[in-house]
């Protein structure tokens, strides 16, 4: 009845308690001072602590290993040993007399941490369980099995290093039962469980078998968009998250794929264009978008002399004798522009800022048409070098503006050019995972320039992780140069 009464107290106590490792380390291996007591079992309950006959030795006599099974069960090998006082021993209604002092105990048990997301957090510095266990309990040189239970805890003070205390009722078949106590120190150590190697342990990594970012619990964002590919519609192509991840330059929540009007914010019924004054002529074709014009020809009433009639582009030329009806123009020239006044239309003209003949295409007779030279972006590549961007990150460092805003002049001065972004790495690091982030930054900094007023479609960004080294990576020095942003004419 006392061995019931005894186990019960136990299990009591144990479910009032709030080994352990952790997701990041899954072994363990504890040191303890080692201690029996037969004498408690055979006592009323409220003796059993104030008579208790601890036997042991001051000097380390346990030794704890463990391994976790997942983030709620741990498998721990014990072994331990304690010098008993026979003659104490004797005194005790015992099934056998006891002549040797040693004590051996060996075997395991299988423990449930509070400590695993669910009742406690799994880095809790506080880190109780319970277990149970079957071990062999070798008295006076004859060897016992045994069901140890009990309750224990560990507190971390250090990241690696802790204190550890644990107590068992221990039931041993054909002799006396007794209790086991154990104080001492536990370290953990190992790797953590990443299958997907990103860096995320498996226990909460949202999609553990793909590579993946910490900002996403461990999913892909392969495009680098801030839109976890799970939600992206647009995966492989640098977008916002307004747009489920796809190209939204004018960032009006309508993908540019599907936007007439990619540049100028706009609604969904308009398929992306703007109508300020809501008079159903999308303001891309009107001029006066805020005052009105009658046959929609983008000149005002007020100052339209054929305000029933279209003149498109308002030279005074009716739409339907102008030969350029979109470009103003003149009457001596059919209402197609003539920027000298010679009669000959600009499209014809080879001299358009000087009066000439016809016969001599529009240009003096004495003169012929100008060459101009349009100079090449040669420090386009002296620029690109200082593009630096954070270790593993493409967040492009703030030293970069200098030269960003550089060749941003560049492209600028050369508005017929588009121009390729492409990203490099060195072979540090998986292949897929290089290929990411190359592309990622190229896309960084084609996001500069189009959030500076360059056409999305004059920039094309690509990544291409290692594949095209220009230098060794068998060097530092050779992986830095490795590691760049190319920007050439398209």
């Amino acid at each position: 009845m006392k061995r019931i009464l005894t186990l019960i107290v136990f299990i009591a106590a144990t479910a009032l308690a709030v080994n352990a490792q952790n997701i990041y380390h899954t072994w363990i291996l504890g040191v303890s001072t080692n201690y029996t007591d037969f004498h408690v079992i055979d006592q009323k309950l409220g003796d059993q602590f104030s008579n208790a006959v601890w036997m042991g030795k001051q000097l380390p006599t346990m030794l704890r290993v463990g391994r976790m099974v997942n983030s709620s069960f741990v498998l721990t090998g014990v072994l331990s040993t304690v010098t008993l006082d026979a003659e104490k021993l004797n005194e005790i209604p015992l099934q056998k007399n006891v002549t040797s002092d040693f004590f051996w105990k060996v075997g395991g048990q299988i423990e449930y941490k509070f400590a695993n997301g669910y009742l406690l957090n799994e880095t809790s510095w506080f880190d109780p369980y319970l277990f149970v266990g079957f071990s062999g309990s070798t008295i006076d040189e004859t060897t016992y099995a045994s069901f140890p239970m009990g309750v224990g805890f560990n507190v971390w003070p250090l990241k690696y290093l802790g204190l550890n205390f644990q107590g068992s009722y221990d039931y041993v078949f054909d002799f006396n039962d007794y209790m086991n106590y154990s104080a001492g120190l536990v370290i953990r150590f190992g790797d953590m469980a990443d299958k997907d190697k990103d860096l995320i342990p498996n226990k909460i990594d949202a999609c553990p078998d793909i590579f993946g970012v910490a900002e996403f619990q461990g999913c892909p964002d392969y495009d680098g968009d801030g839109v976890t590919d799970s939600l992206d519609l647009c995966p492989k192509t640098y977008g916002i998250a307004s747009a489920n991840g796809c190209p939204d330059f004018d960032k009006d929540g309508i993908p540019d794929a599907k936007d007439e009007c990619p540049c100028e914010a706009g609604l969904e019924e308009n398929n992306g264009c703007p109508d300020t004054d809501d008079d159903d002529v999308l303001d891309k074709v009107n001029n006066f978008p805020n005052q009105p014009d009658t046959n929609d020809d983008d000149v005002l009433n007020e100052v339209n002399n054929y305000p029933d009639l279209p003149d498109t582009d308002g030279d005074g030329v009716l739409d339907k004798v102008d030969n350029c009806p979109d470009q103003p123009g003149s009457a001596a020239t059919y209402g197609c522009p003539d920027a000298d006044g010679d009669g000959i239309p600009d499209e014809y003209d080879n001299c358009p800022k000087e009066p000439g003949l016809k016969s001599n295409d529009g240009c003096p007779e004495t003169k012929q048409p100008d060459i101009i030279p349009i100079p090449l972006p040669n420090s386009i590549e002296i620029h690109e070098k200082n593009i630096v961007f954070g270790s593993n990150s493409s967040v492009i460092h703030k030293s970069s503006t200098k030269s960003l805003d550089a060749i941003l002049k560049i492209i600028k001065q050369n508005p017929n050019t588009k121009y390729t972004i492409h990203g490099h790495t060195d072979n540090t690091g998986p292949e897929d995972y290089n290929e990411y982030l190359s592309r990622a930054r190229a896309n960084a900094v084609k996001k500069y320039f189009t959030n500076r007023g360059i056409a999305n479609n004059r920039l094309e960004a690509k990544g291409f992780g290692s594949k095209s080294p220009v230098a060794t990576n068998n060097t530092p020095e050779g992986r830095a140069e490795n590691r760049r942003v190319e920007i050439n004419e398209k």
